[in-house]
């Protein structure tokens, strides 16, 4: 491979961030946090012209990124390290768009982390950002993230509203399909948690079917998950379809390294001596 002109570095740095996107979407975390590494150790030498031919600051872009990633592997020292970084950003800017992607990437961190305070804190913060500055995308954004603050506070009924809200505003108005599968997959396990089993089921199936088509596989993993335990209250934990879905959910557990996921469901990676999935046990 050539080596890199000194005037192109900032360029590389730019491409590997986009490459960081790309592997975040795709499931592939620890690949994308790989990427993100390459892009932050390059990210000085980005041209204010890369910057502004993007629409924002890519180094901001990379800190949020980066946080998502930790959250997803469970490597909460470094994500508090990182938070602090976020809070800057917050304090430094005050371009809407980042405001509303530092807050929402904070809300989910509290949820998947388990800190009520953290998730409504931000989940309130981009409310009032929103009625600021009235938008489907950022509305799309702020009932996701207020969905969360109730889902994490044992809330599930009024959780489920705010993420049929937030799915209303994505297919209404064709915007943020970024988010659309992993909101049902909450909207899923909401329901679940509820006692709503055969609208879980249903939801669960289409957030997975979503998550297949658009090669987001943090989301199908989540849909699995959550489609399973579903089918296993339904219909008994040995139930083929339960087996099956668990086997492929922890085959997706081990591509994307999505810990977390498994602190949501309370479940445990299974073995590799006998391969059990933590919500069944397969025969």
């Amino acid at each position: 491979m050539a080596a890199v002109e000194s005037s192109d570095i900032g360029r590389r740095a730019t491409l590997n961030a986009f490459l960081c996107q790309a592997l975040a979407w795709a499931g592939l975390t620890n690949e994308a946090l790989a990427a993100n590494d390459a892009a932050m150790a390059d990210a000085h030498a980005i041209e204010h012209s890369d910057h502004d031919y993007i629409g924002f600051d890519v180094n901001q872009w990379l800190l949020g990124l980066r946080f998502r990633l930790l959250t997803r592997l469970e490597r909460f020292d470094e994500m508090r390290v990182c938070a602090e970084s976020l809070k800057a950003v917050l304090d430094s800017t005050r371009d809407p768009v980042i405001k509303m992607v530092v807050h929402y990437t904070l809300a989910e961190s509290g949820y998947f982390s388990n800190d009520r305070e953290l998730t409504s804190l931000h989940a309130s913060a981009l409310a009032d950002i929103a009625r600021q500055h009235q938008s489907p995308y950022l509305s799309a954004y702020t009932q996701f993230s207020l969905g969360l603050s109730e889902a994490v506070s044992g809330r599930h009924a009024r959780a489920s509203e705010f993420f049929a809200s937030a799915l209303v505003s994505i297919r209404g108005s064709a915007v943020a399909p970024e988010l659309e599968s992993e909101i049902l997959s909450h909207h899923a396990l909401s329901l679940l948690r509820t006692g709503s089993v055969a609208l879980s089921v249903s939801v669960a199936g289409e957030a997975m079917e979503i998550a297949k088509r658009r090669g987001n596989r943090f989301a199908e993993c989540f849909s699995l998950l959550v489609l399973a335990r579903a089918l296993e209250t339904r219909d008994g934990a040995k139930d083929p379809a339960v087996t099956s879905l668990s086997r492929e959910a922890f085959g997706l557990l081990t591509v994307t390294a999505a810990r977390v996921l498994r602190r949501v469901l309370d479940v445990d990676q299974p073995s590799d001596e006998n391969e059990q999935a933590a919500l069944v046990e397969p025969d």
